[in-house]
């Protein structure tokens, strides 16, 4: 295998985003929201504007991390520093020895009621254990019921509950890995929305005239045979970003009303958005054009079209993932995927080069608006490109500058010659030799012999995915192995044994008995892949940084490290906090991915305890990552500082890095301080024990809203990972609702269980022709007919806790915190 070096190069050392410093005891937003602004004094009737304004205003100098109050300081703007401790000579938190723990000890238990057998079992052999949340009384719950008050749809709704009735938390990294996902989320829906799909579609009205105009000026049948087909090619492609299906979102979500807010404020209501414009296609390409959209829009099966002689996976061009939520959305999804996946090959059986050197030409057309300083067509599609490296690294396959550059040199003044010239023999000869130099696709996809092609905005060789590839021969060998070792083996676990888990290893071999050989010999093959890459390799996009960071969730704990993290039990719990995550990092660039195939002030009262899963690493890496993302963004000028259509709650850039930023700090640092057997402090305590309002803050301004829809109170998520075309199946991985995590942690007065909320992760095969989207996941799982827990994740899991109750008053606190509510 060629090793690649991404577009975009690495991110070198970017400047760290800014964090809030200043004293005050903790409070619900422990880091800056955004600024107020004048129009939100006309909000005082709102209970998130009225009452909460000056608590807000507090959080914005306040800081969880500080046991004193100094002078107020200007913002920081260089990083955070890893905290220097020094572990006292007596512990001050009780240890936890173990196996086996010491449940009895426990001075809550009786709070979590009688524990079954299973139930103390696992508590007393590994420290933890994992359990659905408790049934409702009234058994399964309908589609309505699935999202209501009485059930945890996200992670944070289980630590505000625990908030409210001061159960102490358990603070897993899923909560950091999933507050990291919402931001990349975010941002790429708002990069795409907001300054990708005006540049894609100003470059596709240029490449449609010019293409029209080298088709009319083609003086043989060839030439015009071979223009009509690139014609037909942009025409589609500005026709799917343009033209909505039948039954697709609106073009923007409805933003969520606080309580007390007019229905007639028409400055707090969102823009009117106009219906996207649509350009004529021309008449000689129009029939075909209709034809080929449909298609596109129908989403069934592989087809051959004419414009290419490799087949096209239309199935795959069905939005799914984030791109389901705005009719924007959608159709950039279509029109991405059709650039993406349709390709040109330039070698083997169907080489075609005359469609290679038609598409270069095309491409050379001047700005699309005469006079203006816009960069040419051309440039400006791969600079889009570009941008979306930041998030996923740069295409599989040569683009449209390495063919345009190829053929210039070739025929220097190659914009202006005509078709017929440039598919002269002696010329497509000399092209070919030149384009035989440039790399084959590391994964093999759109054509049948993997042959080296041009794809005008190809898909992503992720390396866990490149890793991984190496067991499909081994896999696909002989008989067709059991549907389950599928999932198991091309889903989260699988890129978990290519990346360093030795549990998830062990899980992939067991499950091809006849195999184990060969298995074992491909996994280590991957490995070896991902050993030769440069370290820098794992900075160059956002993709690549979290999937660094998850990584670290497989290195051995330190003999200093608290025995429940040294236990294989929570090896096996790392797995599965991993395999969440990488269906979130899956979930978010389904679009880019080559698939493979065959709250405010807080009251008064001394906070519970409280204890951050002690994996320091996940943290720092993710604050890279967000850190990285930001720069990349700042220096190709997105800043979000003027949100489009003047939404009223908008936060901009700077500030969502600062609090995910500011989030990922503070977890870091508790877990250094735990490993190295310091007391955390009442501050950072009450911090944790307020760390689901926090994380609901800060969704709220990802969300760019001032509450919270239900789509985004639900984090149900569902991506297709692999293509088993033996029997038409994709396999999914999704996350269902939060399963709980009850665990014994140290105290100054001894062990305590505390709770904390872990992603439910889910693997299936699923027909090509009825791949998922997150509606129809979430209606699978209101419906109770999602897929069971894999079977190597179950022996973590035991019978539901029945409710804990509430002793005494309830913590009461203003704003968004809807996790209170719940029956957990």
């Amino acid at each position: 295998m060629t090793k690649s070096v991404l577009s975009g190069g690495g991110l070198g050392s970017p400047p760290a985003a800014p964090s809030a410093v200043g004293g005050g005891r903790a409070t619900r937003a422990t880091a800056p929201l955004r600024p107020l602004r004048e129009d939100e004094s006309r909000l005082t009737r709102s209970w998130v504007r009225g009452v909460c304004a000056v608590s807000m205003v507090v959080a914005l100098f306040a800081t969880a991390c500080t046991e004193s109050r100094p002078p107020a300081v200007a913002r920081r703007t260089t990083p955070r520093p890893r905290p220097t401790v020094t572990a006292p000579a007596a512990p001050a938190r009780g240890p936890l020895t173990g196996p086996p723990f010491p449940v009895a000890s426990a001075s809550n238990l009786g709070r979590i009621g009688r524990l079954s057998a299973k139930q103390r079992s696992l508590l007393e052999s590994q420290g933890f254990f994992l359990a659905p949340q408790p049934p409702r009384p009234s058994g399964t719950p309908s589609a309505d019921e699935a999202v209501t008050a009485q059930r945890a749809t996200h992670l944070f709704h289980v630590y505000e509950r625990n908030d409210y009735i001061r159960f102490p938390s358990y603070v897993t990294a899923d909560l950091a890995i999933d507050a990291t996902h919402a931001y990349f989320d975010a941002l790429l829906r708002e990069v795409e929305s907001e300054h990708l799909v005006p540049r894609l579609r100003t470059s596709l009205i240029a490449f449609v005239r010019e293409s029209d105009r080298m088709r009319r000026g083609a003086r043989s049948a060839a030439a015009r045979a071979t223009a009509t087909r690139i014609e037909t090619f942009w025409a589609v492609a500005l026709s799917l970003l343009e033209r909505g299906a039948p039954g697709d979102a609106p073009d923007r979500e409805v933003v969520a009303r606080p309580e007390g807010m007019d229905e007639g404020d028409a400055n707090d209501a969102p823009e009117a958005v106009s219906p996207p414009q649509t350009t004529p296609i021309p008449a000689a390409v129009r029939a075909e054009v209709a034809r080929i959209v449909t298609r596109v829009m129908a989403a069934e099966g592989q087809e051959n079209v004419r414009v290419t002689s490799a087949p096209v996976d239309m199935s795959q061009m069905r939005p799914r993932g984030h791109y389901t939520r705005t009719g924007v959305l959608m159709r950039w999804f279509r029109a991405m995927s059709w650039l993406g996946m349709v390709a040109f090959p330039f070698e083997g059986q169907h080489a075609d080069l005359e469609g290679v050197a038609a598409l270069a030409r095309s491409t050379m057309a001047p700005s699309a608006t005469p006079g203006a300083e816009a960069e040419p067509p051309g440039d400006a599609i791969e600079s889009l490109i570009a941008l979306t490296a930041f998030f996923v690294g740069g295409p599989d396959t040569s683009g449209l500058a390495e063919a345009r550059r190829r053929l210039t040199a070739i025929v220097p003044n190659a914009g202006r010659t005509p078709l017929d010239a440039l598919i002269a023999p002696d010329v497509l000869a000399r092209y070919g030799q030149s384009l035989a130099e440039l790399p084959a696709p590391r994964i093999a996809s759109g054509t049948a012999d993997g042959a080296r092609q041009l794809r005008v905005a190809g898909r992503r060789a992720f390396e866990d995915a490149v890793a991984l590839s190496r067991l499909i021969g081994s896999v696909t060998e002989g008989s067709l192995p059991p549907r389950d070792a599928i999932a198991v083996t091309f889903g989260a676990v699988g890129a978990a044994a290519v990346l360093g888990s030795d549990e998830a290893r062990r899980i992939v071999v067991d499950a091809h008995p006849a195999r184990r050989a060969e298995i074992e010999q491909a996994i280590t093959s991957g490995r070896a892949h991902l050993d030769t890459l440069e370290s820098t390799r794992w900075e160059a996009d956002a993709y690549h940084g979290t999937i660094h960071a998850l990584r670290a969730l497989f290195e051995p704990a330190a003999d200093a490290a608290p025995a429940l993290v040294r236990t294989p039990q929570w090896r096996a719990r790392a797995l599965l906090a991993f395999a969440g995550g990488w269906a979130e990092l899956r979930h978010d660039t389904i679009l880019y991915g080559e698939q493979l195939g065959a709250e405010c002030d807080a009251p008064e009262y001394e906070p519970p305890d409280a204890w951050v899963e002690p994996v320091p690493d996940v943290y720092r890496r993710l604050s890279a990552v967000v850190r990285a993302l930001d720069a990349r963004l700042r220096g190709a000028g997105i800043t979000m500082d003027q949100p489009a259509g003047g939404r009223p709650y908008a936060t901009v850039l700077a500030q969502k890095t600062e609090l995910v930023v500011g989030l990922l700090g503070f977890l870091q640092e508790c877990a250094e301080l735990q490993i190295a057997g310091a007391p955390l402090g009442r501050d950072r305590l009450t911090r944790l024990t307020q760390i689901g309002g926090e994380v609901e803050w800060l969704l709220i301004a990802l969300a760019n809203t001032d509450l919270l829809s239900d789509r985004d109170r639900d984090m149900a998520i569902v991506a297709d990972v692999f293509t088993w075309r033996p029997t038409g199946e994709a396999v999914e991985v999704g996350i269902a609702h939060p399963d709980l995590v009850y665990a014994l942690i140290p105290t100054p007065n001894g062990p305590v269980v505390a709770r904390g909320a872990v992603m439910s992760y889910r693997e299936m095969l699923q027909p090509i022709g009825d791949r998922l989207t997150d509606e129809s996941w979430r209606a699978m799982i209101a419906a109770g007919n999602a897929p069971e827990r894999p079977a190597w994740a179950r022996p973590l899991y035991a019978e539901p806790v029945p409710s804990i109750a509430l002793v005494g008053e309830g913590t009461s606190r203003c704003g968004p915190s809807s996790g209170s509510r719940l029956e957990l």
